[in-house]
């Protein structure tokens, strides 16, 4: 989405956009160079083009790579964290979202307790009840579920586009 425009001292406009789904920015020049946002309202143009697009992809993941199966843990790589079931969801519900959730991505921060990055699931439940559920994967192969609860407003966009994908 474009989402405005901001001249430079020297004259140069950089173009904002906003990515719809990974809601990072690009800024642009009409040129096509690509800058990078500072500090203080600075802008420098990018050293890494590259770099700067993945950010924006968020690590170059396509909806279609978010949206899918998942099929990858077995069932006694996965565990619960006390926090897991904090909300009332039980560990067959958040299994379930994570043997078929329709959108999985991980989280752009790293879990504080944990220090591996988060992984989101978005799905329905057995019983077609939406939910997020949050885990980390602390070694290849295993997965620990940190959070998991009804699915919040913040995600609602998320699901409903990760439904349209799957048809």
């Amino acid at each position: 989405m474009w989402m405005g425009e901001t001249v430079l001292t020297d004259g140069t406009g950089i173009q904002l956009y906003k990515h719809y789904w990974t809601r990072g920015y690009l800024l642009l020049d009409l040129g096509g160079r690509i800058w990078v946002g500072r500090e203080n309202h600075r802008f420098e143009e990018a050293e890494d083009p590259e770099w700067a697009l993945g950010c924006t992809f968020r690590f170059g993941e396509t909806r279609g790579d978010i949206v899918r199966r998942n099929q990858w843990i077995e069932n006694d790589r996965i565990g619960w964290a006390r926090s897991a079931t904090k909300h009332r969801i039980t560990r067959e519900r958040s299994l379930h979202v994570v043997r078929h959730a329709g959108i999985c991505f991980r989280g752009r921060e790293e879990d504080e307790w944990y220090g591996d990055p988060r992984v989101v699931f978005l799905g329905p439940d057995a019983e077609a009840v939406p939910l997020e559920v949050v885990a980390v994967a602390p070694e290849e192969g295993s997965l620990t579920i940190i959070h998991a609860m009804d699915l919040r407003e913040r995600w609602q966009g998320w699901y409903w586009e990760g439904l349209r994908w799957q048809r």
